[in-house]
């Protein structure tokens, strides 16, 4: 019966009912207001007409193409449910077209992401057109839930206007409830938009679970995303190594999921994340001393300000980064006692990074090609081994890189105003990751006043490295 019925809608979506002709945007779907419309399943034909009313066009003019002929433009400011007949004719047939406009997918709303079977999976799918809420234009919707890595669906009548019970859905709110006695798993949902006779799919809008079940592993990895190619991509750079990986896509995050772990990991790919979820990083001082890393591939002085603003707002914190990747141009910081920074050259991925680290929370401004929980042991690792903590106020600049070639090093010391103040020799570093501590190298300048200096690390004359020194009493 479910095989029977998913054909039944898959036949729906795929061809147009009563006629060979029918009216679609530029991609066969739905029409929308500014779009361009065109009559589809003219291939072959020798010779037509096409009569409307053209003031509902911005632009109009007949543009025939292999399998479809343009009429025009719509015009912005039309209204989802505005109707217009299109009178198309041939040599044999004389077609009667219905143009609907139809509105602007905005967003579904699940009640709840972590559902058991039997439960009820609720929410509302908002439409919109421009800046207000609309669901004119629309005949039906169905969702499409299937498994994820699962060949098995489940389509579900959510609305259709020809049903018995008489609602107004004109305000652009579809509200639904159903229960799910389906087997458990992570969900994904297509929603399928009918508009007078032709459809839209909409891939993977949300997610749900059915009966999670949770693995008590060290490590918990956190993957944030509201695209669910995203959150696939970014899970697959998880080696499951005594850890557990959790898409918010298909989960509702709460702090339960936290109770026992050593580390506990968020990879983002929005800074909504923050916005959304700030409320956990005011919470995690009730949690045992768990490490807990932001991955987040950023490098946005806006974005990190909004950190400042939004996130930590008890604090007071300045920053002015380069937007550029590879961190080639000096990096210029206003930092206080409660924060340390490390540019850290990632053993993965081998590019120039930064990370923030305010106590037991690190801010990483990258994404490494790999990720497991030895990788994130040997971060908070070496944050232990150099020791940046609270330090009176001072700021420390530690690069930390491999030496593949055997050369000699040298370090170039700058003020701001770029003004060459001094050379530090190093000689020929050994083979293997080096770290320099370049504020106590520096030491050995007479003359370094307390501000901010740039510095440069050169292999014989190649220059591998470029930050800053703060220098303070």
């Amino acid at each position: 019966m479910k095989i029977r019925i998913l054909i039944i809608v898959l036949l729906l979506i795929s061809i147009p009912l009563f006629s060979q002709y029918f009216l679609a945007d530029e991609l066969g779907k739905t029409i929308q207001s500014g779009e361009r419309v065109f009559i589809y399943g003219t291939s072959g034909l020798s010779g037509y007409s096409v009569d409307y009313d053209k003031s509902a066009f911005s632009h109009h003019s007949l543009i025939t193409e292999k399998n479809r002929i343009c009429i025009g433009i719509l015009k912005e400011n039309l209204r989802p449910g505005f109707t217009l007949p299109i009178y198309f004719s041939t040599s044999s047939i004389l077609d009667t077209l219905s143009l609907v406009v139809s509105p602007k997918f905005l967003t579904i709303k699940l009640a709840d992401k972590n559902l058991r079977i039997g439960d009820s999976l609720s929410g509302e799918i908002l439409f919109k057109h421009n800046e207000i809420m609309s669901g004119n234009g629309i005949d039906s919707l169905f969702f499409i839930l299937h498994l994820a890595n699962s060949y098995t669906n489940y389509p579900i009548k959510i609305f259709s206007n020809d049903s018995f019970l008489d609602f107004d859905y004109s305000s652009g709110f579809f509200n639904f409830l159903f229960p799910l006695m389906y087997e458990s798993g992570e969900y994904c949902i297509d929603l399928v938009v009918f508009s007078s006779s032709i459809s839209d799919t909409l891939s993977n809008i949300c997610g749900f679970t059915l009966n999670y079940k949770k693995n008590e592993g060290n490590s918990i990895y956190i993957v944030d995303s509201e695209i669910f190619s995203n959150a696939d991509k970014l899970s697959s750079l998880i080696l499951p190594l005594n850890s557990e990986i959790i898409r918010s896509f298909f989960h509702n995050i709460d702090n339960s999921i936290f109770n026992n772990r050593k580390n506990i990991v968020f990879i983002v790919d929005s800074i909504n994340f923050l916005f959304k979820n700030s409320v956990f990083f005011n919470e995690f001082n009730n949690i045992d001393d768990p490490n807990i890393f932001l991955f987040m591939p950023f490098s946005d002085s806006d974005f990190l300000s909004t950190i400042d603003a939004k996130l930590f707002n008890d604090t007071t914190i300045g920053y002015s980064i380069s937007k550029n990747q590879d961190f080639s141009i000096p990096q210029y910081l206003n930092v206080n006692t409660e924060y340390s920074y490390l540019f850290v050259n990632d053993c993965i991925c081998d590019s120039t990074t930064l990370i923030i680290n305010r106590n037991n929370l690190y801010f990483c401004f990258f994404m490494p090609k790999t990720m497991n929980s030895t990788y994130i042991e040997f971060l908070s690792n070496f944050y232990s081994s150099i020791k940046l903590k609270k330090l009176l106020n001072r700021f420390y600049s530690i690069e930390i890189f491999n030496n593949k070639e055997y050369n000699e090093y040298c370090i170039d010391v700058f003020e701001i105003s770029g003004k060459f103040v001094s050379r530090i020799n190093l000689g020929y570093l050994e083979y293997g990751k080096n770290i320099l501590n370049i504020n106590r190298l520096t030491n050995v300048i007479v003359g370094l006043n307390n501000r901010i200096y740039i510095y440069k690390i050169l292999r014989s004359k190649e220059c591998i490295r470029q930050g800053i020194i703060i220098k303070s009493p």
